[in-house]
Order: C-alpha cells, then sequence, then structure tokens
C-alpha cells in the first residue's frame, strides 16, 4: 500500500494541492542532474498536483517570474519570545523577492522530506537551540 502525502504549494497567489508519494520524489531525484532541473521539477508538480488544478497550473508554470524567488536567506534561530516571534514574522512577510528561513525551519523540512521518502512518521523533529546553530 503506498502511502500518500499532500502538500499545498503556493505559486503565483494561488494554492495547489499535490498528492506525492515517495516514490514520487525518488523519481524526481533520480531525473535532475546539473544539465537538466527544471523538466523534472516541472514533471513533478503536473503530475501530482490535483487533477481538477492542472489547467490553472499549467500557465503559471510558463511564467518565471511568478515560480523564482530572488533571493533566499537562512539566518539564525527563530525567536522563541512570542512579542520577538510576531516582529520577526512581519519583517519577514514585508519583504520583496527575500524568502528567509531559519535554521530551525530548514531543518524542520528536511525531516519531513527524510520522513516522506523513509515512509513513515519517522523521530520527532528536534529543535536547534542557541549556539547549535551553524553560523
Amino acid at each position: 500500500m503506498t502511502e500518500y502525502r499532500d502538500i499545498t504549494l503556493q505559486i503565483g497567489g494561488q494554492d495547489f494541492i499535490l498528492k506525492l508519494a515517495p516514490q514520487d520524489v525518488t523519481k524526481y531525484f533520480n531525473a535532475v542532474t546539473p544539465n537538466n532541473k527544471v523538466a523534472p521539477s516541472n514533471n513533478l508538480l503536473t503530475t501530482t498536483v490535483k487533477p481538477d488544478q492542472i489547467d490553472t497550473l499549467r500557465p503559471l508554470l510558463r511564467n518565471p517570474v511568478l515560480t523564482s524567488i530572488a533571493c533566499v536567506v537562512i539566518i539564525g534561530l527563530k525567536p522563541t519570545d512570542d512579542e520577538k516571534n510576531q516582529g520577526f514574522e512581519q519583517y519577514r512577510h514585508s519583504l520583496q523577492g527575500v524568502h528567509v528561513v531559519t535554521f530551525d525551519e530548514l531543518v524542520e523540512r528536511l525531516q519531513s522530506l527524510y520522513n516522506l521518502l523513509a515512509g513513515g512518521a519517522g523521530s520527532p523533529v528536534t529543535t536547534l537551540q542557541g549556539d547549535e546553530a551553524p553560523f
């Protein structure tokens, strides 16, 4: 029995539901090469998106302005203090063309990807503390 995971992806301000199985991700990783990155990504999106959303997705995949991120910044840890976290989130979401990711969010995303590929829930994600950030 294949275990699927639904992932919501936002492109051009629209939400798309992808139904991913571990073999979909494996097929994607096997197809990506240094000279071939766009086609496997396009294939993954078009083969796993909900069938009723494919006609809305296709035009967006043709426009690189809507699907690219101008800049990714990986920074320290997400603030644990509620007031500081609220300020951080407001600042992060006010940036245009910059996607800010914290180290602990990156670890959480990588753990989620690992769990998907491993086919199970796996071990709980451990949060980075204080001086554990790599930079």
